[in-house]
């Protein structure tokens, strides 16, 4: 499934950050990050049947969506596909900051501006088994990583969340979609917020580890590590060179699926 929509008016200049958190408002004025699609069948048509990453060619019926209002729209015609898991790493390794997707299964989408592919999400089970429980619900969808190419498109990715949650429950039926911001980066939650999604506290500082280039790894390398070669985790640590390091708590947001 793919969703055909109508750009919004595009403005002059082009201005901000290659992170996921500020609503972009500015256009492309030419030259961008952007990356051309063309006719490559194989991000075309993955199919929703599958978690991204299984091999799909199959063809999607696509949907038109107006957004309707008093907005003109410009040349640019917004549309999203489910791409692969491929796909959509090596678009996290370039424009996220993490610059690494989370193992796993994932389920990922792509928004393609006139084929070219502007923005990824990603979307799986999170890494904490207790989440779900926690919140009170028996399945927790997780937002684990977003990130948009530069400059900034008039489109705001609070919608990009909208329709692709609405596609990844047919995957992954849930109770509770989960998203986290890193203060760290400078990140509030602010795309979330206008997502529909509550705050629901912060969570506690975690540990990792950084290597000699300021790196930061993440704990379970030293772990595995140790596991393979029978050794304790602190003498796996000195022999990567990894030190320890304590992150700040990420803002905790949540939205429940309606009835």
């Amino acid at each position: 499934m793919s969703a055909d929509l109508p750009s919004p008016a595009l403005s002059a200049g082009a201005r901000g950050s290659a992170n996921a958190e500020a609503e972009p408002r500015a256009a492309c004025n030419g030259s961008s990050g952007l990356v051309g699609v063309g006719g490559d069948s194989k991000t075309q048509g993955d199919s929703l049947k599958h978690f991204c990453g299984d091999s799909s060619n199959e063809e999607q019926p696509t949907f038109q969506w107006d957004d309707g209002g008093s907005i003109p729209t410009s040349s640019l015609q917004f549309r999203i596909r489910p791409i692969r898991n491929e796909t959509a790493e090596q678009w996290v390794v370039r424009w996220h900051y993490s610059h690494r997707i989370p193992t796993g299964k994932n389920i990922c989408f792509g928004l393609f501006a006139s084929n070219e592919m502007y923005a990824v999400i990603v979307y799986g089970i999170g890494v904490n088994p207790y989440q779900a429980k926690f919140l009170g619900v028996e399945r927790v969808l997780e937002i684990k990583r977003m990130c948009r190419a530069e400059p900034p498109l008039n489109y705001p990715l609070s919608r990009f969340i909208a329709l692709t949650s609405k596609m990844a429950a047919k995957e992954y039926p849930y109770d509770c979609l989960i998203a986290f911001a890193d203060p760290e980066q400078g990140h509030e939650g602010t795309v979330y917020k206008a997502s529909g999604f509550v705050m629901h506290g912060m969570t506690n500082a975690e540990w990792h580890l950084e290597d000699e280039d300021g790196e930061k790894r993440h704990r379970r390398v030293a772990f595995r590590h140790a596991r393979r070669n029978g050794k304790t985790v602190a003498e796996s640590r000195d022999e990567l060179k990894l030190k320890r390091v304590q992150t700040a708590p990420k803002y905790r947001w949540v939205r429940m699926k309606k009835p």
